[in-house]
Order: structure tokens, then C-alpha cells, then sequence
């Protein structure tokens, strides 16, 4: 596989893979039924949601104030830009709503069950907010995470890191072909 087609995979990967595992979660959950009781967790979710937009927030600073001159191309090439710009929207977008459905969820005695049926409001409102919570954590952790390679990384160590490896792989490749031939030289 070529280089080109590779960083196409991963640029597909990095997009979807939020929302896939938080559809999958909620799948899950109609199988297993572990959302019966949130009233603790959805506690527990909007402080975790409110300190990681924050942390993102301050991230968010972290890389325009950054001296990196990795992080000065990524912000100058428009691609990466955009594409650091919609995971960052989309990020603070699911922690709000995220909030926002939490809020609805502790009004849960004024969904008095309605329709009646298989599936009420609640229910409805009940896997929304467990596809928020996942697909908020998931994206979180990929901002996150770029944002922390970007601005940690430096491109003066991973050419070192290259050079390193290319002469590591020499020498074990020497010591192999020694090895291979001191081996047909006491079979013979």
C-alpha cells in the first residue's frame, strides 16, 4: 500500500471513529440496559464534560501561543487548519449538548412516560445522551491528543529518531548477515 493511500485511511479513521463507537455504545446499551439508573452518573458526566472543555479551551491557547515550528505549519497549512478547527467545534458541540440533555435528564418526572409504548421521550432522550457522552469523551481525547503532538513534538527529533533507527537497523542487519554465515561455516 502507498504512502498516499495510507494517510487517506488514517484521515478516514480520524474522522469517523468518534461517531462510530458512540453509535456502537448506544447499540450496545439496547442489548445490555445499563442506563436504568443515571441519576449519579449524569452528575458525575456534566462535571467531567465542564473540565475537559475547559482543558480543551486552554489547549486550544496552547497551540496558537506555541514557538513550535510544527504547530506554525499546521496552523499556516489551511487542511490542517480546518480540520483541527471542525474537531475542535465538534468537541465543545457535543460537551454542550451533552449538557443540555443532562439538564433535560434530571427533569425526568415531567416525561410522565409519554407515549405510552415501547419507546417513550425519555428513552429517546436517554440513548441521545449516552451517544453524547461517548462521542464528547472520544473527541475530547482526539483533540486532545493532536494538540499534544503537535505542540510537543519537534521536527529536529524526529529526524534524530530516523537517523537513530537507520543505523540501528544497519548494524543489526550486519550482525545478522555475520551470524547467518558463521552458521553455514559450522555446517560445513
Amino acid at each position: 500500500m502507498d504512502k498516499r493511500k495510507k494517510e487517506k485511511i488514517i484521515l478516514i479513521i480520524e474522522n469517523w471513529y468518534p461517531l462510530i463507537l458512540s453509535a456502537f455504545s448506544v447499540i450496545l446499551s439496547f442489548q445490555i440496559e445499563v442506563l436504568d439508573d443515571l441519576a449519579n452518573v449524569i452528575g458525575v458526566a456534566v462535571n467531567s464534560v465542564a473540565i475537559l472543555l475547559g482543558f480543551i479551551g486552554v489547549t486550544i491557547g496552547l497551540l496558537l501561543t506555541s514557538n513550535n515550528s510544527l504547530a506554525q505549519k499546521v496552523l499556516d497549512d489551511s487542511r490542517y487548519r480546518i480540520k483541527i478547527e471542525k474537531f475542535y467545534i465538534r468537541c465543545f458541540q457535543s460537551g454542550f449538548i451533552l449538557i443540555f440533555l443532562s439538564i433535560i435528564m434530571y427533569l425526568k418526572k415531567t416525561f410522565i412516560n409519554y407515549p405510552k409504548g415501547a419507546i417513550t421521550v425519555y428513552d429517546i432522550v436517554k440513548y441521545l445522551w449516552l451517544f453524547f457522552l461517548v462521542y464528547s469523551l472520544i473527541s475530547s481525547y482526539r483533540v486532545i491528543t493532536i494538540t499534544i503532538k503537535i505542540v510537543f513534538s519537534n521536527e529536529q527529533s524526529h529526524i534524530e529518531e530516523k537517523k537513530e533507527y537507520k543505523e540501528l537497523e544497519k548494524k543489526y542487519a550486519i550482525k545478522e548477515n555475520i551470524s547467518d554465515n558463521e552458521q553455514d561455516n559450522k555446517n560445513t
